[in-house]
């Protein structure tokens, strides 16, 4: 047993083969993969079951697809470092949390510069269920994607690569309903198209122990 596990922590500090440009190629190939079943998906519910017109914010639309980007770029970075087994997660990738602080920001000021009769339909008031229940569905296909990428990569924490991965998947999810829906208030965006990354994000962690142990 002690063999094994000697022969385990040395192959855990060698650096993927393919190096970091291969690393990144292998993701956006299951990253292009995923999304493709994902927009299809979003395509024939769309048409399906319209999830809304324009009332006007036109800002907020664009706002909602930016936000949803970020987080996506930021689980993609984390992603390519998880790649390194020799690479343990630290403090330094909290910087993963800036688009949630800066949209925070963005949304309180929404928040307090509307009227408090206002607050709920701000919050709530633009397909809670519809928003939610579109990224989780849609984020699957995407996820399955980054895992085929990931299987040839040794990353050192499955839980938290799982996690990044999840929350790379719901991130994509979101911007592709961000296309397809209707406007939403920022408030909106921020709480619901962050709970949808947040909870695709904590399902990835639980399947990193299935899916990314090697």
């Amino acid at each position: 047993m002690n063999n094994l596990d000697g022969l385990i922590e040395t192959l855990a500090r060698m650096p993927p083969k393919a190096g970091r440009a291969g690393i990144i190629v292998r993701l956006s190939l299951g990253l292009l993969i995923g999304t493709a079943g994902a927009a299809a998906f979003l395509l024939v519910a769309d048409g399906l079951f319209p999830t809304g017109g324009h009332d006007g914010r036109s800002g907020a639309s664009i706002v909602k697809l930016v936000y949803s980007i970020s987080l996506a770029t930021m689980a993609a970075i984390l992603l390519v470092q998880f790649a390194s087994p020799e690479l343990k997660p630290g403090k330094r990738h909290l910087f993963a949390m800036t688009p949630v602080a800066v949209m925070a920001m963005i949304a309180m000021a929404e928040l307090f510069a509307s009227p408090p009769s206002e607050w709920m339909t701000l919050m709530f008031g633009y397909g809670v269920s519809d928003c939610v229940t579109s990224v989780l569905v849609a984020a699957p296909p995407i996820f399955a994607g980054l895992v085929w990428s990931y299987r040839k990569l040794a990353p050192a924490d499955v839980q938290l690569t799982g996690a990044a991965i999840g929350a790379l998947a719901g991130a994509v999810s979101a911007a592709l309903y961000a296309i397809v829906s209707g406007d939403a208030s920022i408030c909106f965006v921020f709480i619901w198209f962050s709970a949808a990354v947040v909870a695709t994000s904590v399902i990835g962690g639980l399947l990193g122990n299935i899916f990314l142990r090697w």
